[in-house]
């Protein structure tokens, strides 16, 4: 049952056809983010969530739950500029080597959430759920992301190294190789 633009959310992802992992995970993801910025859900739960093993939150992908709402008419360019600020502001643990690092979002992670949450907005409009069209104004800046790639000549120097193909760095490189 839709009753708020959560819901909505939720149901337009289910009613989709041939939609992408990738695609569901943004949708998680983006889902997660209304809920913390929005106050949506209990701290307690916020740090238990952050407790969890990577692992454990795959397999809990409906651990945030609220019976807090977003109704339809908070939706407006005030509101998803809100979004946008929390984004700014909000940073995430990332963890390399057993060091842990304290990060910001960058432009393009944001703006990717700006347009995921804009789509789901167009959608409920199109659905007759939400009449603010406000919201449509607002912009995330993004940056070119500096796509690297091999020459041939370097694939064929990957391809000539004789390493064992039954070894992993011989099965990681023919997988690699192949992708090219």
């Amino acid at each position: 049952e839709i009753v708020d633009f959560i819901s909505f959310i939720e149901n337009s992802v289910l009613n989709r056809k041939h939609v992408s992992e990738r695609t569901q995970r943004n949708n998680a993801v983006t889902k997660r983010h209304l809920y913390i910025c929005f106050n949506l859900i209990d701290k307690k739960v916020l740090n238990q969530w952050k407790a969890m093993k990577k692992h454990e939150k795959s397999a809990n992908p409906a651990f945030f739950k609220s019976s807090k709402q977003i109704d339809f008419d908070q939706i407006d360019y005030n509101w998803i500029e809100q979004f946008h600020k929390y984004f700014l502001n909000a940073t995430y643990t990332q963890t390399k080597r057993n060091i842990k690092t304290v990060k910001h979002y960058s432009k393009n992670f944001i703006a990717t959430q700006i347009k995921n949450v804009k789509q789901f907005a167009n959608e409920a409009v199109a659905s007759g759920y939400l009449h603010n069209l406000s919201f449509r104004g607002f912009e995330a800046s993004s940056e070119d992301a500096d796509h690297i790639h091999l020459s041939w000549a370097e694939i064929s120097m990957l391809k000539a190294l004789e390493l064992d193909p039954q070894s992993t760095f011989g099965k990681i490189r023919n997988l690699f190789v192949f992708n090219c």
